[in-house]
């Protein structure tokens, strides 16, 4: 579900790329060690990415046609200009992820008859760790807006790093602290299991760390829900219901 946020995504379409691609990877895949479903990099550098550019050469704002039936339903005066097609009028930003995870299926097919894999052993060490470096941290950038709490633009193309980074200083008063307070808070926790209660659970013989992550996510929706941190005085954003797929 997160990595549907950066994708710029309803969260829904989260479980479905979890669940579906390892199911039909147990019955066709041949690798005992493949893991199969959404990743960072794919999701925000890739798609996100891609989403966010397309969205504003059609004139349209990515964050409010990311859980909209209908663009024409938000704002009518807008799907009236020039630069936008009608034909484009009622596009969403599921249908452009869709769109581009059947270009890249289409591709990895053909690399697949062809036995095109070979190339990537011409990629050198240096550059697969600075793709993964820079990656990190364009990921990490694109959430701020939901570690502060506040409603940062989207920019993509040439220096859009650099122009986010920018808009969170210039936004600091609108940063929310209650959820900068959660955030800090999940944060903390999770480090904390990382680098020291794992290591120790392992070098006593559990080799099975312990589901960190899940019971954060499990407190965190009970805290919302019985302190009610989508209203006042607390106005924290929240995914809502995981069914509403717009």
């Amino acid at each position: 579900m997160g990595y549907c946020l950066i994708a710029q995504v309803p969260p829904i379409y989260g479980l479905y790329s979890s669940f579906f691609p390892a199911l039909m990877y147990a019955f066709l895949g041949t690798g005992m060690h493949s893991a199969f479903g959404p990743f960072a990099i794919v999701s925000g550098v890739m798609t996100g990415d891609i989403v966010v550019s397309v969205m504003h050469e059609l004139g349209k704002d990515p964050s409010k046609t990311r859980f909209e039936t209908s663009f024409k339903d938000i704002v009518p005066s807008i799907t009236t200009m020039a630069s936008i097609n009608d034909e484009f009028a009622d596009l969403r930003n599921i249908d452009i992820a869709i769109m581009i995870a059947f270009i890249i299926g289409a591709y990895n097919l053909v690399f697949g008859i062809f036995q095109l894999g070979f190339i990537s052993d011409f990629m050198s060490e240096e550059l697969i760790s600075g793709f993964t470096t820079s990656a990190c941290v364009i990921v990490f950038v694109s959430q701020l807006r939901y570690l502060l709490g506040a409603d940062l633009d989207h920019f993509s193309g040439p220096f859009n790093l650099y122009y986010s980074i920018y808009d969170v200083f210039v936004k600091l008063n609108d940063v929310n602290l209650t959820t900068l307070t959660i955030s800090g808070i999940s944060l903390t926790i999770l480090l904390i299991f990382k680098l020291v209660v794992n290591p120790l659970t392992q070098k006593r013989g559990y080799k099975t760390p312990f589901p960190i992550e899940l019971c954060v996510v499990i407190v965190g929706t009970l805290v919302s829900h019985y302190m009610d941190l989508k209203s006042g005085p607390y106005y924290v954003n929240i995914v809502n219901k995981i069914g509403d797929k717009y």
